[in-house]
């Protein structure tokens, strides 16, 4: 009898089941609640402080205006790059693409840059660019390729960890192979995925 009596089932009541769930129904809403804080305090370190160490590829827009002594060639173009981030603050890469100069018979023009970019504060960034196009343009001209740069500031926003938008201006200079410079002032929005390379 007294064995029959210690396995005698214990029945729960259904207020105390009740009560159960609603407890883990709280500690998961707080557990989803504090996951939400740590991934936005997450996404604002990278905001503040932005990884950039490692490697990065992009592409852009940029239109302005190519300078002339009596006038202006409006111009419209894409770029992409790729590179590397040689410091948190330092990038280093190659961008290229395509540059249309309206009004001009045969005004595409393939560029070229080495660039590179020193980010000064959050995102505030000043960049240089050495290389060449291949069509600097001036109006009356026979096309002719150009050696040159471009020196630009702009600002790098970081909506994602690993995905950065920025706006940009520059001033270009060119000297093409007859002697006769070009300028250019240009302004640029730009899309740019870091990817953090990390040690085994």
């Amino acid at each position: 009898m007294a064995s029959l009596g210690a396995i005698t089932p214990t029945l729960a009541h259904a207020g105390d089941l009740q009560l159960a769930g609603r407890h883990g129904d709280a500690n998961a809403r707080r557990d989803a609640r504090r996951q939400r804080f740590d991934e936005r305090l997450h996404l604002e370190d990278f905001q503040r402080e932005p990884k950039r160490k490692g490697f990065y590829a992009g592409a852009g827009l940029s239109t302005g205006l190519s300078l002339q002594l009596d006038g202006f060639i409006p111009a419209i173009g894409h770029r992409v790059e790729i590179g590397g981030g040689l410091s948190e603050r330092f990038t280093l890469g190659v961008s290229g693409g395509l540059t249309g100069h309206q009004g001009i018979k045969k005004g595409v023009a393939g560029v070229v840059d080495i660039v590179g970019q020193g980010f000064v504060w959050r995102g505030a960034f000043l960049q240089v660019g050495l290389g060449a196009t291949s069509h600097a343009a001036m109006i009356g001209r026979a096309r002719r390729p150009g050696f040159g740069g471009f020196a630009g500031l702009g600002y790098e926003f970081r909506p994602l960890e690993h995905l950065a938008v920025a706006f940009d201006a520059q001033y270009e200079q060119r000297v093409r192979t007859d002697g006769r410079q070009t300028h250019a002032l240009l302004f640029g929005l730009r899309l740019r995925g870091y990817v953090r390379l990390r040690k085994h």
